[in-house]
């Protein structure tokens, strides 16, 4: 397959089904992956930073660095509904849960929210005094999720306290959250497994760490030193749960997600994002000058990015 390219995009992700795409950059940009085209653009608001598909496909949910959430048609990219939220200001990633009626977010201000996505009212509100809500990483298909927890530093001489992970389970809404015993500093970036088996994380002042753990053990994996670049704080786990990505220096890495085995590099300009596909045969690269859609069963390299098999996998 040659490489599909998506011009910037600064938020990437595959629908349900794998068809559709989206790329966020100025607008909200959905293409077409077998048809290689763009299928549509929209324009909902100013600076939208990020987006995730219903469980359905037929909507888009986006949120602006403001905190404003809005839901598209995926068809039309019309939008469904204004959530008229800015005032939370900017947070966490969006997330369906398992029914689509709901949506989760978080904010740098400590609340996590529950709304339903026809309404917009809110269904479930908690605050977190003192932490700022990075990431909501969906398991399970949306029937429960991970969230990573930022301290924010009391006093100007000394760092915030670690950074730690909750478990929720849906709809178990007045039910406290269950906290992990990991606790890491200077946490830039996490990711899940869909089966909620493995949980990623990128932390530490330089040389910056790359760290695998098993859940629910909490038993260390592997790990690996990282030097970031572009957004470099992505992590992505594929549907599978094979395979892990994280956005480096000058390149996109593909690693083997038991063993830590680095199994190939895509160097791309600015990376910003990534995902894969749902059947894993599909990468997304996301970037700040130009992003791509790549297949994962061939090594061929188009103008602008490159390739390049670092070591085959495990058989």
């Amino acid at each position: 397959m040659r490489p599909l390219k998506l011009k910037r995009s600064f938020d990437v992700g595959f629908s349900p089904n794998g068809r559709k795409c989206f790329a966020l950059a100025r607008d909200v940009n959905l293409w077409d992956v077998e048809a290689r085209k763009k299928s549509l653009r929209s324009h909902p608001f100013s600076h939208p930073s990020d987006a995730a598909f219903s469980p359905k496909g037929d909507l888009i949910a986006v949120k602006s660095t403001s905190g404003q959430i809005v839901t598209l048609d995926s068809e039309t990219g019309h939008v469904r509904k204004d959530f008229e939220n800015s005032a939370e200001g900017e947070g966490s990633n969006l997330s369906f849960s398992a029914c689509g009626r709901f949506l989760v977010d978080g904010s740098w201000a400590g609340i996590l929210s529950v709304r339903d996505v026809e309404t917009g009212a809110v269904h479930l509100r908690q605050e977190h005094e003192g932490d700022m809500l990075l990431r909501i990483h969906s398991v399970h298909e949306g029937a429960g999720w991970i969230i990573e927890h930022s301290p924010k530093a009391t006093t100007q001489d000394r760092p915030p306290a670690d950074g730690y992970f909750t478990v929720s389970r849906w709809p178990e809404s007045n039910v406290a959250p269950d906290r992990l015993g990991i606790r890491l500093p200077f946490i830039y970036g996490s990711a899940v497994s869909e089966d909620a088996s493995r949980l990623a994380i990128l932390f530490g002042a330089p040389p910056r760490h790359l760290r695998v753990y098993e859940l629910p053990s909490e038993r260390f994996l592997w790990e690996a030193k990282v030097e970031i670049g572009g957004s470099g704080s992505v992590l992505r786990w594929s549907r599978c749960g094979q395979f892990l990505a994280s956005t480096q220096k000058g390149c996109i890495a593909h690693y083997w997600g038991a063993t830590g085995e680095r199994l190939m590099e895509f160097a791309l300009p600015y990376p910003s994002d990534v995902a894969y596909s749902p059947d894993s045969q599909l990468i997304a690269l996301g970037s700040w000058e130009s992003g791509e859609i790549r297949s994962l069963t061939g090594d061929e390299a188009g103008p602008g990015g490159s390739s390049v098999a670092v070591k085959g996998g495990p058989s």
